[in-house]
């Protein structure tokens, strides 16, 4: 008799990691598949950044709205709802190939995952008990980055072409509705209004609210420009490729470790020393960069560090909001990881067109010492609803 509540919480953990784990093999998959079709019919790099920022695009326009549409129509129904909008459109993707139809599709692709994305992150930090919950979110954050790697390995599998990687993601997408149907009795908690605007939530917890712009500001540096760094320090491109799935390996590995501090020390303290950690291998790159066996370990707890973000960030979350105020909280912490992975590869772009490749590095350097004073506030006492 014990067993049974405590089964119904557990298979709701499950549930949020699965869906957490598919929505982002979905990006994984998606990105670089319609960037490798574009191209192939070619299509230049503004308009395949154009199409890509019609999906991220859309991921920030519906952010706001999402804790009211699942406060009314019921988390778990908006959640199988968009796994069946997102299964539809993945199919007219494949079935309607074009620059103008994949553009309205990639935006409503956009919508779909970014309502999947959110309500996974509230409803594990929901459901994470306080003793363990950095421990568990760090684990949640790993399995969201092994499904992101999932993606490209997809590719790698059944091809870019035709109908064969659209069905494969259809087939992903699909398998969330039994996690979801199994765990429809404990599914996010969503009920009310939140207690502040969204503006309301940075001005509160300013140090949560930057770790998600911080996370999106370095890791998209990483993907979009360490390769350009490393290229233009002399590396081949088969050694640049090797070292980046490398250090996403060691990343993924390195998050329960964050947790696991999180949960014995507090967050604050991890968090000033991923910052740390961040700034350090970023000034190590430029030292390090053409010796192999120096490389690797920087850049593993370089990459390890700003996922790090990521992980202490919900964690300080979990502790700040609960209910409604954590969906909204969450929300807006997507939204500042949605405007920090615009602005990270904008400036450091324009700041290696100044100084290459060098400039990355100091774009990298001069971030981590701005948010090093809002990483050591006290932590704020907990939320408290009028």
């Amino acid at each position: 008799m014990t067993a049974r509540p405590e089964r119904g919480p557990r298979l709701a953990l499950v549930a949020a990691f699965a869906v957490g784990a598919i929505v982002t093999l979905i990006a994984g998959l998606t990105w670089p598949l319609l960037s490798i079709r574009l191209e192939a019919a070619g299509h230049g790099g503004a308009a395949i950044g154009l199409s890509t920022a019609a999906q991220t695009f859309a991921m920030v326009a519906v952010a706001p709205f999402i804790p009211r549409l699942a406060a009314r129509i019921g988390a778990i129904r908006l959640m199988v709802l968009s796994v069946v909008a997102g299964v539809v459109v993945l199919l007219s993707m494949a079935a309607w190939p074009g620059y103008a139809t994949w553009l309205a599709f990639r935006f409503l692709l956009g919508v779909c995952y970014e309502i999947l994305f959110i309500l996974s992150d509230a409803w594990v930090i929901q459901l994470a008990p306080e003793a363990k919950r950095g421990r568990v979110l760090g684990l949640y954050t790993s399995v969201a980055l092994l499904g992101f790697a999932g993606g490209p390995i997809i590719i790698d599998l059944v091809g870019s072409q035709g109908w064969p990687p659209f069905v494969a993601g259809v087939g992903a997408m699909a398998l969330t509705a039994l996690p979801l149907w199994l765990a429809r009795r404990h599914g996010p908690r969503a009920e009310g209004r939140p207690a502040l605007g969204l503006l309301g939530f940075v001005r509160a917890t300013p140090t949560i609210m930057l770790a998600g712009a911080m996370y999106g500001f370095i890791d998209v540096i990483f993907l979009a420009l360490f390769p350009v760094y490393a290229l233009h320090s002399g590396l081949d491109e088969e050694s640049v490729a090797r070292l980046i799935s490398t250090a996403i390996a060691g990343a993924i590995a390195c998050q329960y470790g964050i947790g696991w501090l999180c949960d014995r020390l507090a967050p604050r303290p991890v968090l000033i020393g991923c910052t740390l950690t961040a700034m350090g291998c970023a000034l190590a790159l430029p030292i390090v960069i053409g010796t192999a066996w120096a490389t690797v370990p920087v850049l593993v707890l370089w990459v390890g560090a700003m996922d790090g973000f990521f992980t202490i960030g919900m964690v300080m979350m979990g502790r700040r909001y609960k209910d409604i105020d954590l969906l909204a909280a969450n929300t807006v912490f997507v939204v500042m990881f949605g405007l920090g992975s615009t602005a990270g590869p904008s400036v450091g772009g324009a700041a290696m067109d100044l100084w290459d490749p060098h400039g990355m590095v100091v774009v990298v350097v001069l971030v981590c010492l701005a948010f090093l004073p809002f990483a050591a506030r006290r932590d704020a006492r907990p939320f408290e609803a009028p």
